[in-house]
């Protein structure tokens, strides 16, 4: 936010994986109408949000060996533990500025929810999924698939003349009938109405 001659009122900087914010003025009244002002709560709701460590919605088995955390205080007698209903790892952990990456290799292998343990408190939980790639995409050619069939089996490309015409051939058009149906129909419902429609007031 800046004031009316431009220079900056409340800033925002970066340092290590945090943010310090710098006010122009204090929180007494007597300085600014910041405290009252309606934009003030919002703001320190904007704060603490950005203030979280945001975490990917999940990981991929086999593509993601590398789990980011808080900055955590490691006990070698207590080491971090990673759990699911069925497995448990214990992590290499490796301390950066403001964060603990988790280094897992290859050891997660069943998707799921685990949960990351110091002693017993819970300090974070990773959700992994199955790998989504595609399988391989590579075909037969059209001479290696009369091969693999037999002499029985003709192959016949998309792309040939014969079979747009079958396509053609075998298209039946039935919007005709369907008007047809239709003025058939509304006869029927304009002489239901005309001579069965006797009703008693």
């Amino acid at each position: 936010m800046d004031l009316p001659s431009g220079q900056p009122f409340f800033s925002r900087y970066q340092l290590g994986a945090g943010s310090i914010y710098l006010s122009a003025t204090s929180l007494d009244n007597k300085d600014s109408n910041l405290p009252q002002h309606p934009v003030f709560v919002p703001l320190l709701y904007k704060i603490a949000f950005n203030s979280v460590q945001r975490q990917p919605l999940y990981y991929t088995i086999g593509k993601n060996n590398l789990l980011s955390s808080v900055q955590l205080m490691v006990n070698p007698a207590e080491p971090l533990r990673l759990t699911s209903k069925n497995q448990e790892i214990i992590p290499e952990v490796r301390q950066v500025p403001g964060k603990t990456l988790l280094y897992i290799a290859d050891q997660v292998r069943t998707a799921g929810f685990y949960e990351l343990l110091k002693a017993k408190a819970l300090i974070s939980t990773y959700a992994f999924n199955e790998n989504r790639a595609e399988s391989d995409m590579h075909y037969a050619s059209d001479s290696e698939l009369e091969q693999l069939t037999g002499e029985n089996i003709k192959v016949i490309n998309s792309h040939t003349t014969a079979v747009t015409a079958a396509v053609e051939n075998n298209r039946t058009e039935l919007w005709k009938l369907c008007l047809v149906l239709c003025a058939v129909f509304l006869a029927v419902e304009a002489l239901l109405i005309r001579f069965f429609n006797k009703l008693k007031i």
